[in-house]
């Protein structure tokens, strides 16, 4: 089966071995969080702790990823409705459809949306994510707080 990722394909692949998808609606969960920086390692972990818990306890936590600096994400998520694979490498290899994503917005291009974004009533969390190219240390080893 060979299907283009989109919210209209995904009863397609319910019943897929394997493949698990969003167990809420997303067309009705509303955003909740806005998320700075929506990388490969916010998509792998933040996004997927919080699709987990949509799918249990269901809530208004969709997210908003703000993209400071590329469009890439942005241009590549909105061709499959915000939607996107991680792949579980467990010995059992699974794949789940994480759908939390509801929109992505570019900074230097959405500005206004971005805040507007963040101000809204529906927004309970700004959230970001600062792996370890974020930490630059001194050559004596000290934080660099000037980077």
């Amino acid at each position: 089966m060979n299907l283009p990722l989109k919210q209209l394909n995904l009863s397609q692949l319910a019943d897929t071995p394997k493949i698990s998808t969003s167990e809420y609606d997303r067309e009705k969960i509303d955003i909740g969080i806005v998320h700075l920086g929506p990388g490969a390692f916010h998509r792998a972990h933040q996004a997927v702790y919080t699709e987990t818990a949509m799918n249990l306890s269901g809530g208004d936590w969709g997210i908003c990823g703000v993209s400071l600096r590329s469009t890439t994400a942005r241009d590549i998520l909105v061709e499959q409705d915000n939607l996107y694979t991680l792949a579980i490498l467990d010995k059992k290899v699974s794949y789940q459809i994480i759908g939390a994503i509801k929109e992505v917005l570019v900074a230097s291009e959405q500005s206004n949306e971005v805040i507007a974004r963040m101000a809204a009533a529906s927004t309970k969390l700004v959230t970001l994510t600062i792996t370890e190219k974020g930490y630059c240390l001194a050559s004596d080893g000290s934080l660099d707080l000037n980077h």
